[in-house]
């Protein structure tokens, strides 16, 4: 069902999606044998459909591969919104108003954000490879250039604020075992939201909806 669900979306998606949904799908599945939720991956002997490239169609995914259509961006936000789980909308709002990488955005502190001046300053990476929440590193940017100050409109900040408020609560509530290091993006216990987490909701309502 897996190999048969993909092959039908490489005749509608480029190689760079089709690529993406699979490694996600992997990563979803490995997941769940770790819940105890299936035996088996179904992803095992799996063939990446091979698919004719024209030139049109490298054309079209240098530009469509790169960006949302802003009508799809405000649908993808505001699903993301209403059915997300927490902290979903403030993530990907995030990244499509900033344009940083996930790692960059699970980096930041507090102290990276000035909610008067409106900004961000990126200094740093989240770096998981197991995906565990206490297995993370903060890494330096590979260069200097890749360290910069990010203007915030007025709605990134009205969220940042709110999300500020929430945190203060969850705080108090968790306060017997909350390890506060200041990370923005923090799950219940404080420590940076794993990156997995972030992944599998949208994707799995994707490949749930197919």
């Amino acid at each position: 069902m897996y190999q048969t669900r993909i092959d039908e979306l490489s005749k509608q998606f480029s190689q760079n999606y089709i690529d993406s949904i699979h490694t996600t799908g992997n990563m979803i599945f490995k997941h769940a044998i770790r819940q105890d939720l299936i035996k088996t991956n179904p992803t095992y002997g799996f063939v990446m459909p091979k698919k004719h490239v024209t030139v049109g169609d490298i054309e079209e995914d240098e530009v469509k591969g790169k960006f949302l259509e802003l009508n799809e961006l405000k649908t993808f936000l505001r699903i993301t919104k209403e059915q997300g789980l927490y902290l979903d909308y403030l993530c990907f709002a995030t990244l499509a108003y900033t344009g940083m990488r996930l790692g960059e955005m699970l980096a930041l502190k507090w102290t990276d954000l000035d909610l008067t001046k409106k900004t961000i300053r990126i200094t740093k990476t989240y770096h998981n490879p197991n995906n565990k929440s206490t297995g993370y590193q903060l890494l330096t940017l590979k260069t200097k250039k890749s360290i910069r100050t990010i203007m915030i409109d007025d709605g990134l900040v009205a969220l940042f604020k709110a999300h500020k408020r929430e945190q203060m609560e969850l705080k108090m509530k968790q306060r017997l075992v909350y390890e506060d290091q200041d990370f923005i993006f923090a799950e219940n216990i404080g420590h940076p939201r794993v990156i997995l987490d972030i992944l599998i909701h949208p994707f799995s309502l994707k490949l749930g909806q197919a």
